[in-house]
């Protein structure tokens, strides 16, 4: 009997019902019409036995001789020890049987990669459940369908093109594609593609390994981006690179800065070695070098010659890199030339000024932070008629005879705040004496910190104030008759430029509104005489009447502007002023198709200042707006607000703006921009002479092409 239909009866027979263990009494097997013994699943072991034996032959055992009876018997024993064994044999095959049922279970179903079995048409007649898993479906989902479905339509080309070598050719296929879940995700998988064979069909079939490889491309891509950035840094970077064989001392690759910085092309690089274009002895740069491999990093300095034959200075910072398995210096080099040079120009002039502080006229010493002398020179020691040693050993309080130990020590703190001090103080001789000195301290950040001071001896200079002191006297005797002449001056000025603006108003005023005016009351005095009305036609008559004499005064009033300013101080209220002047100009305004945007605070304070020059300043502001816009379309914004405990009013125009030079000149007196039939140059600085008599202030923004931006900022009242 085969392994293989012992496996298959044992299977059988296990399915019966009542299956145990072998029993030879009673039958229950039906015969098979043909004769032969074929076991149906209700029979027991026993039937399957009684069968076979009838298929032999009855046997009379009353006839056998006792010597046969016992060879049949001890052959029956023997049969079923055999059958025992056979049946122990069985047992064991199954359990090894059930055992590689579990291990395919964990290797096909539970790998961790995909397993589809398809047909020559693509059809897929088996699927593990990782394949499963990563198409996002059930694998009964998977069976006969084309595996074509779960690929990307952009890149099923590829998926035929190898599935055809294969075909065609029976060589394992390797490739990369794109395949689409079923909720419509895409990821990249790896397929491997091999012929296999159904030997129960006799026909061919064909065998994926498919493996998720979509971490792997992000990693690849975020690698290629990130070596490109890398190149890229490297190439483009201003600062001067260099890969170098560790080994050879060839250089592998080169930056753009550094073929700028030598002067030799990437190829020439590429063909020189480190050593050639270094001034020390090849033997030393390579010991030097050596020492980056047992570091991983190092810094030198070297000298380095360029393509054109000039040496510059170089510092190089080496590290140990490793690609591809082998062992390169990365070298970043700076030009360090003009360091070199700064240092060495440095030390000559430490060495200059330690000559200089030794033959210096004034006392030098160095103080550190607890007022100790740590060191000083011959000149103080001749003015204060101390050693060196002795200065040595004493404290700068010691030597101060004004301040006390406690003063000194706040001194030093106030300096390490501010950073250097200069004053006048008293100092006090070996002998007693005392003489005043000017000392200049500045504070050096150290570790420890320390005082630099210089003393000079200012008793000459003591006397030359005090005769100073009696010629300031008389001159500030002068300088007072003097101011209250420029006063009267700038009283004159002021009215010189409010009859400019004020002529020129009134006769845009006079042409605008006198003549017209005069002709409506001569009509309207006129019809009152001649003409019969109703009492209610008379009353409107008189009162436009009434409102002409009023329109009158008012262009009378304007004349108050030619009279010389009061000089009394009152209560002004800016924007109600603002405005009135905003009236006077609309006409001009107009002509120069300029408009007018305001922008007031609400509750704005007002000031205490004397009206007209007030006035006088913002007309001036407003009329060099206008002038500023000499295109058409020009805006004029004027803005008011509280600032602090000033009231600020600003005027800003969108005109040809100030020139950046001409900035700190805008002030001065007879400075101007305009063109002489159109400007004296005193405005600017008349008002800014008003602006200032009312503790004020003006400021000036602006930009050429851009406008300009005036601000006036005057007190408050009562704030």
């Amino acid at each position: 009997m085969c392994l293989h239909q012992m496996i298959r009866e044992e299977r059988m027979i296990k399915n019966l019902p009542g299956c145990g263990k072998t029993n030879l009494n009673g039958s229950n097997a039906a015969p098979d019409p043909a004769g032969f013994t074929k076991a149906s699943p209700e029979q027991t072991l026993r039937d399957l036995a009684a069968e076979r034996l009838r298929a032999l032959g009855d046997v009379d055992f009353a006839t056998l001789p006792p010597e046969e009876i016992r060879r049949r018997l001890h052959e029956l024993n023997v049969h079923q020890v055999e059958l025992e064994i056979q049946n122990e044999h069985l047992r064991q095959t199954q359990a090894k049987l059930d055992a590689a049922r579990a291990r395919y279970f964990d290797l096909y179903d539970l790998a961790p990669l995909g397993y589809l079995t398809f047909d020559e048409n693509g059809v897929i007649q088996e699927a593990n459940l990782t394949a499963a898993t990563l198409l996002g479906v059930i694998r009964e989902g998977l069976l006969n369908k084309p595996i074509s479905n779960w690929i990307l339509v952009e890149d099923q080309k590829i998926y035929y093109l190898h599935c055809k070598h294969l075909f065609e050719s029976g060589i394992p296929q390797a490739f990369e594609l794109r395949m689409v879940k079923k909720d419509k995700k895409i990821f990249w998988a790896r397929l491997n593609a091999t012929t296999s064979h159904n030997s129960a069909a006799d026909v061919p079939m064909f065998r994926i390994v498919l493996g998720d490889i979509t971490e792997h491309k992000q990693a690849a891509e975020a690698l290629r981006q990130s070596e490109n950035r890398f190149q890229k840094l490297f190439r483009h970077h201003s600062a001067v690179m260099l890969v170098i064989d560790t080994e050879t001392g060839c250089i592998i690759d080169a930056n753009e800065a550094a073929e700028q910085f030598y002067g030799w092309t990437f190829q020439e690089l590429r063909q020189m070695r480190i050593q050639e274009f270094n001034t020390l002895p090849p033997a030393v740069v390579k010991a030097e070098m050596l020492k980056v491999s047992s570091v991983k990093s190092a810094r030198f300095e070297f000298r380095h010659r360029r393509a054109n034959g000039s040496v510059r200075d170089v510092e190089v910072f080496s590290d140990i890199i490793t690609s591809a398995g082998k062992q390169f210096y990365f070298s970043i080099i700076h030009d360090i030339t003009e360091r070199k040079q700064v240092e060495q120009a440095l030390r000559q002039e430490e060495r200059l000024l330690r000559t200089t502080i030794e033959t210096t006229a004034d006392g030098f010493w160095v103080v550190n932070t607890r007022g100790k002398i740590i060191q000083v020179n011959s000149a103080y020691c001749r003015m204060s008629g101390y050693t060196v040693d002795e200065l040595l050993t004493l404290d700068i309080s010691t030597l101060d005879a004004v301040e006390r130990p406690a003063m000194t020590k706040a001194r030093i703190q106030r300096i390490i705040t501010n950073g250097s001090e200069l004053f006048s103080t008293l100092h006090k001789r070996k002998d007693g004496s005392i003489f005043p000195v000017e000392v200049s301290v500045t504070y050096i950040n150290s570790d420890p910190g320390e005082f630099v001071c210089f003393c000079r001896d200012i008793t000459e200079r003591k006397l030359a104030v005090d005769r100073l002191q009696t010629l300031n006297d008389e001159l500030e005797l002068r300088v007072e008759k003097r101011t209250r002449e420029l006063q009267e001056t700038h009283i004159q000025y002021l009215h010189a430029e409010k009859l400019a603006a004020i002529g020129k108003l009134s006769a845009s005023i006079a042409h605008e509104f006198n003549n017209p005016l005069q002709g409506i009351m001569a009509v309207l005095k006129g019809l009152r005489k001649r003409a019969i009305l109703e009492e209610e036609d008379r009353e409107l008559l008189n009162a436009a009447i009434d409102e002409s004499d009023r329109m009158k005064k008012l262009i009378r009033s304007l004349q108050d502007f030619n009279r010389p300013s009061s000089c009394t101080k009152t209560i002004m209220d800016v924007q109600k002023s603002i405005d009135s002047l905003l009236l006077l100009h609309k006409n001009d305004f107009k002509s120069k198709r300029i408009s007018v945007q305001l922008h007031y605070a609400k509750r704005l304070p007002q000031i205490m200042a004397i009206p007209d020059q007030i006035k006088q300043v913002f007309l001036n502001l407003l009329a060099n707006a206008a002038d500023a816009c000499r295109l058409p379309g020009g805006v004029i914004t004027v803005s008011t607000w509280q600032e602090d405990n000033k009231v600020a009013i600003s005027i800003k125009d969108t005109g040809i703006g100030i020139q950046p030079e001409q900035m700190s000149f805008l002030f001065q007196p007879f400075y101007t921009t305009k063109p002489d039939v159109k400007g004296t140059g005193l405005g600017l600085s008349i008002c800014h002479g008003i602006v200032k008599n009312h503790q004020g202030e003006i400021r000036v923004e602006s930009q050429p092409g851009k406008g300009a931006t005036f601000t006036v900022l005057l007190p408050a009242q009562g704030i």
